[in-house]
This record gives C-alpha cells, sequence and structure tokens, in this order.
C-alpha cells in the first residue's frame, strides 16, 4: 500500500513538472533514491524539527529517507544549513559549514588522498573564504560524485559528529 501510494505522489509530481516515467525508470519499482535530479527540481524547505539548535546534526541511527520516516543526518544538516546559505550566497557561511563538514567523513580511509572528503571539504572551505563562488558550489558536485552513493549505502542513518 505505501508503494503504491508513493507511485500515486511521484505520478503527480511527474504530471505537474512534464517528467515522463522513461525518465524515471519503472513506476512499480520506483523508490526515493531512483528518482531523477530533473524531477525533484527544486525541494520546498522542509519543516524545522523542533527543539535542535541550528548547525547542529540531529542525532539518531534509525531507519530513514523513506517516506514516513524521519530525514536522514547527512541530508538534514544539508538542507537546514547549506542549501540556504548556499541560496544566498552567503559565502562566509558557507566556509563555515565546509570548514564543519571536513570533520563528517564517517571513515577515516575516506580521508585519504586528493579526492579525500576532508580535502574536499577543506579546498571548498578555502574557495569559499576567496570569494570563489562557483568553486565552492563545484565542490559539492565533487564530493557527492565521489562519495553519495557509497555514504548512503553504507552510512546513510549514522549520526554526524558534534
Amino acid at each position: 500500500m505505501k508503494r503504491l501510494a508513493f507511485a500515486v505522489c511521484v505520478s503527480s509530481i511527474v504530471a505537474v513538472l512534464g517528467v515522463t516515467w522513461a525518465d524515471l525508470g519503472e513506476a512499480p519499482t520506483l523508490g526515493p533514491d531512483r528518482v531523477s535530479a530533473q524531477a525533484r527540481g527544486k525541494r520546498p524547505p522542509r519543516a524545522k524539527q523542533g527543539g535542535k539548535a541550528p548547525g547542529k546534526a540531529p542525532a539518531t541511527t534509525v531507519a530513514c529517507g523513506a517516506a514516513g520516516q524521519p530525514r536522514c543526518p547527512l541530508n538534514a544538516w544539508m538542507e537546514d544549513n547549506v542549501e540556504p546559505a548556499a541560496e544566498r550566497g552567503d559565502l562566509p557561511r558557507l566556509a563555515e559549514l565546509y570548514t564543519t563538514m571536513a570533520n563528517f567523513a564517517p571513515d577515516p580511509s575516506w580521508n585519504v588522498g586528493e579526492n579525500s572528503w576532508r580535502a574536499i571539504a577543506e579546498g571548498a572551505a578555502a574557495k569559499a573564504r576567496a570569494g570563489d563562488a562557483r568553486g565552492a558550489r563545484g565542490a559539492c558536485r565533487s564530493c557527492h560524485q565521489a562519495w553519495k552513493e557509497r555514504y548512503r549505502n553504507e552510512f546513510r542513518s549514522r549520526a554526524l559528529p558534534n
């Protein structure tokens, strides 16, 4: 029943955005991770959960991210902090956030090498401090390409360090 409800919701979004099922994949097997960026478009800001301080990650290790479940910790932190700063073009705030993100690598081995989690985050912070908005935002893409799929598969519900 939940799968059907989800498919109906996605169908509505697809109709509004004019995206075809071919863009998204087969309807019965469509999951939240398979919806294309084109289909998602710009998400409206989600309501913040009460009682959490700005910039603090929610502490959870339960299942997350699917319909009816809480937001995943890293995704929630990004939506609540990074997205608003990026939309405002607030480079000093982005520099702070990228510096914080450098400590979010879930495994020390992810901080090894040129394309390491820490190197990407610290490089983005340096670009933001230098006023290079395009370079700072490009680091988001680099990090997502390097780490997003593996993070989702292995550490999606992991609480972020404080």
